[in-house]
């Protein structure tokens, strides 16, 4: 039977939305489409609107844009649109097709071929032909494109159901270790690159005796030895796939051969970079460059990385440690000081040596093994190469210290390092003092130069000054490498938003509980001072200057702060609570928000701790004064519009509903925050940027009820122990929840459902995909004193699922409840309410060195620390005479220009890419890693403004032919 009737037997014509749309509003399923569609069909691609001319004989059109579908209505056509949960209704007859959220890429496939009249049958794929064993429930097919096996999950770009996933087969991250019976794998030809990563997390999913049912394409051979070192066994199967049960129950894929204990354990600590591709490039140059430099001799080289990295960079850094028998890699994003970073790597080395060897930096040839041998033979606790800028400058003993550093052992024990006070280079410049304290034999080999990217830390040039500057002065008095354990003075700096001095407060009780008699002083900006005027563990506030500017230099001005601080006064320990790139985002490392500062600390028992809201004595007398001024008699709920960027801000209109809503309950809605904020709504009581901050506190803290977004305001009534609804876009309300105990945490579906917690979000996602109708019955329940069970995402249940971050709230009810059991965390109770005490808390203000005036002296000083003594005879290229490989020296080369961009040096840049463009020629056109280095440069080249002859040198270099070489020289 046909499955189109005879009067529809015509051809479909689909109109695709252009890829340049990016990942959010894409649909990825259209060739999927295509290839089920059961009639003729002809693809209109991208921006190319369809003329009526085009449409003639057509029975169907399928587009993703409104104005297309508008117009093709007279031709007679039946019309599919494609668009989301913000897609405007349109003419009755065309047939609208929403996704559930405001991105495109969640359109289910199998909702466009049922809106087909009639529908066709979706073209499933048989058992038999993913070998012969069959799979079973509940099972997982990866990579389907849009044939899938019937009772499945789907893993692929886009969803064919409800019940798929949208993902990558190389970051499973939304099915838990060892949960999946059976799996079949799918990997196309353009996937063969990474095939070790896929079988990994294939892997890891699969129960122990499940089975895996690998698809490849035809004419390519299946590496037989792979599978006895992922604990699979391989089964009967028939043409065209491959069948194995997993006998072993480990969740990784490579099993390290049995191999002489290494002599030599290189310690590669990533760093948290804003440039993500520039630190994954860093990292690969190092890692293949000690590969290179150790090749005849026994050790191992162990990485730390703490960089969330997209989904290319971290496959090809996980394919570049699979080809490195001797590497490991460890992925670990929770709060780790400097000294930790080292010591999470020390706990696990084994060798008689250990070497330093940041991110980014490349040993010269020889280099490894003339520290080693002068070690040995000069019985060296300490063996100290030449570190040489990218420019071949010398670098200072401060900066060049840890840098390709050798330590024996025993001079290293473990856990010496674990609670340093240096945040920087300083740790290892003191740790040699110590050293040399002890009459310990500490060298410098000359025949061992080490090229370093120069000044460490994320690609802000105020940050590494101001490490400089505070490890500068701990090494100036004299400070252990290892902190206090019995401080007199401690110094806590919180100078970001409200809410995180709110949520960070608990610190300050953790720490007056442990040392009831230190003094602790609080650096904090001057605008948040009052939330601590009354704190009994506050002996004084220093109150900093507004930090002006964007994310990245409010940052490294806190740093400077910080350093400024360090200079002037004698702290036993420095605490920095600050969500900065230095110790990697909360939302990176899966931990709630309070869990995160508590780590950050050092002080875990914090996280427990109850929110606490103090306030000078008076301020709730004060805010009924201000409530009876304005007219507010009887009961009121307070609402709050404005969060910390517009993405988390929900629309005006969601307000003015909701005060409509309240009204009828017998509320009088209040709205509090700072100048600017309103709600067009008759009735309601605008008390915004009209009265103090401790006011506003105090009127939170009388209200039946609050409303707003992930902001201070919310947590301040988490503190108060006040019923609150949060509204969440943007940031993870996992992560940030309200902590009072009537509390109800809604997330947009016009929201990420993993939020990265940026603005702008590279997704789009926004404030705007509420329901109203959904938050009046929230707040209903919240008045009538009731919590709808696990309530997080509406009335649907939460879901929380394992992921490589940590636990992951998804939007979703949950599908398949024996892959993804609900839990909801712990949380610690809520606290006693607003608290009035007399203020105790010293005042002074920040002694000099204003934020206006860090980022001059940074840069400043920045420029000073650049100019050093070059060595004797420095190389004319960091990399003439080097043995990298050529695909490692191309990443090298490449990553050393992005560096020098980032110093505004542009003749250096453009020196380091052309000599990247030239290893770029002498790889192999078959190297797995030619395609990606080439994408990564043809990147670069279209980001900044570099010389038309680089251009048409990157395309001489790109070309197949055998006569490009030659030109390619002579130019």
């Amino acid at each position: 039977m046909d499955p189109l009737s005879p009067e529809q037997r015509a051809w479909i014509a689909v109109s695709s939305d252009p890829m340049p749309l990016g990942s959010a509003t894409h649909f990825a399923g259209w060739d999927a489409l295509m290839a089920a569609l059961p009639l003729p069909h002809r693809l209109f691609a991208g921006l190319t609107e369809p003329s009526p001319e085009d449409l003639a004989g057509a029975s169907t059109l399928i587009t993703w844009n409104p104005a297309y579908a508008q117009g093709s209505l007279n031709s007679g056509l039946q019309v599919i649109l494609l668009g989301t949960s913000e897609t405007a209704a349109v003419d009755p007859r065309v047939k609208l097709l929403r996704s559930p959220t405001r991105f495109l890429a969640d359109l289910p496939l199998g909702d466009v071929l049922s809106a087909l009249n009639p529908a066709p049958p979706v073209r499933t794929q048989p058992d038999q032909q993913s070998g012969q064993q069959p799979l079973s429930t509940p099972s997982v097919h990866i990579g389907h494109a849009g044939k899938k096996i019937p009772g499945a999950i789907g893993v692929d770009q886009f969803c064919l159901d409800a019940g798929d996933w949208r993902g990558d087969g190389r970051d499973l991250w939304f099915f838990q270790s060892q949960s999946v019976a059976s799996l079949l794998l799918r990997v196309r030809s353009d996937e063969l690159s990474h095939l070790l990563l896929r079988l990994q997390e294939a892997t890891r999913i699969l129960q122990p005796g499940g089975l895996l049912h690998l698809e490849l394409p035809s004419g390519r051979q299946f590496d037989p030895s792979i599978a006895p070192r992922l604990g699979l066994q391989a089964l009967p199967s028939k043409p065209g796939s491959l069948c194995f049960r997993k006998t072993q129950g480990r969740s990784f894929f490579v099993e390290r051969e049995s191999q002489q204990g290494p002599e030599l354990s290189v310690l590669i600590v990533s760093e948290v970079h804003e440039t993500k591709d520039l630190e994954a490039a860093r990292l690969r140059a190092s890692i293949e460059s000690a590969q290179r430099g150790l090749a005849n001799l026994p050790h191992e080289i162990l990485i730390l990385q703490r960089q969330v990295l997209q989904a290319d960079l971290q496959a090809n850094l996980r394919s570049c440690v699979a080809e490195i028998p001797q590497a490991r890699l460890f992925e670990e994003q929770a709060p780790m000081n400097f000294g930790a970073r080292h010591e999470y790597l020390r706990r696990r080395a084994a060798g008689q040596y250990l070497l330093i060897l940041p991110a980014g930096d490349i040993a010269q040839p020889g280099c490894l093994a003339n520290l080693l041998s002068a070690a040995k033979s000069k019985k060296l606790a300490a063996a100290l190469p030449i570190v040489l800028d990218p420019r071949g400058k010398a670098l200072t003993a401060l900066a060049s210290a840890g840098h390709g550093l050798l330590l024996a052992a025993d001079a290293w024990p473990r856990g010496l390092l674990e609670d340093s006070p240096y945040r920087g280079q300083g740790l290892w410049q003191r740790f040699l003092n110590e050293l040399e304290s002890k009459q310990q034999s500490i060298a410098t080999v000359p025949g061992a130069r080490i090229l370093s990217p120069g000044l460490a830390g994320r690609g802000l040039r105020g940050q590494a000054v101001a490490v400089s500057r505070e490890d500068q002065a701990l090494l100036a008095r004299g400070r252990p490498a290892r902190n206090n354990s019995s401080p007199e003075n401690i110094l806590v700096s919180l100078l970001r938003s409200m809410g995180d001095c709110i949520l960070g407060s608990t610190v300050l009780d953790a720490i007056h509980a442990r040392h009831p008699a230190a003094r602790i002083t609080l650096l904090t900006e001057e605008r948040y001072a009052w939330l601590f005027h009354a704190h009994p563990a506050v002996a004084e506030i220093i109150a900093a200057p507004r930090s002006e500017g964007s994310g990245s230099e409010i940052f490294w001005a806190e740093d400077l702060q910080v350093a400024h601080l360090q200079e002037e006064l004698d702290y036993e320990q420095v605490i920095i609570l600050s969500d900065n790139l230095d110790h990697c985002p909360y939302f990176d490392c899966g931990l709630s928000f309070q869990d995160f500062y508590a780590r950050l600390a050092g002080y875990p028992e914090a996280a427990s701790l109850p929110l606490r809201l103090r306030l000078p004595m008076g301020s709730r007398e004060s805010a009924r004064e201000r409530l009876r001024e304005a007219g507010v008699s009887g009961d009121y709920a307070v609402l709050h519009t404005r969060a910390g960027w517009p993405e988390r801000s929900p629309p005006g209109e969601l307000f003015a509903e909701l005060c409509r809503h309240l009204q009828r309950r017998g509320l009088q809605p209040v709205v509090v925050g700072g100048p600017g904020e309103r709600i067009e709504a008759s009735g309601v009581i605008n008390l915004a940027g009209r009265v103090s901050p401790p006011e506003s506190a105090g009127i939170i803290a009388e209200a039946k009820l609050f409303v707003g977004p992930d902001s201070g305001s919310l947590h301040m009534a988490s503190a108060c122990n006040v019923p609150s609804l949060g509204l969440y876009a943007g940031t993870g309300l996992r992560l940030v929840p309200p902590l009072a105990s009537l509390a109800i945490a809604q997330q947009a579906t016009s929201s990420c459902a993993r939020p990265c917690g940026l603005s702008p979000c590279r997704e789009g996602c926004n404030a705007s995909g509420f329901d109203p109708s959904q938050l009046c019955r929230h707040m209903d329940a919240l008045l009538d004193g009731r919590r709808i069970a696990r309530d997080w995402f509406g009335e649907r249940p939460a879901q929380l699922i394992a992921g490589p971050k940590g636990p992951v709230l998804l939007h979703s009810p949950p599908r398949h409840p024996e892959l993804h059991p609900l839990a909801i965390p712990s949380r610690p109770g809520p606290g006693p309410g607003l608290e009035e005490l007399p203020s105790r808390a010293l005042l002074r203000p920040f002694p000099g060195n204003p934020s206006s005036e860090a980022s001059r002296q940074a840069v400043e000083e920045l420029q000073r620390a650049r100019n050093g003594s070059p060595p004797d005879s420095p190389p004319e290229s960091p990399l003439e005479g080097s043995a990298l490989a050529a695909p490692a020296r191309c990443a090298a080369l490449h990553g050393l220009a992005l560096a020098s961009l980032l110093r505004e040096d542009a003749g250096a840049a453009l020196r380091y890419i052309s000599l990247a463009i030239q290893s770029l020629l002498e790889i192999e056109a078959e190297h797995p890693s030619r395609t990606q280095l080439q994408t990564e440069l043809r990147a670069s080249l279209a980001a900044y403004t570099w010389p038309a002859a680089l251009h048409g040198l990157f395309a001489r270099a790109t070309c197949s032919l055998p006569q490009a070489r030659p030109a390619l020289e002579s130019s």
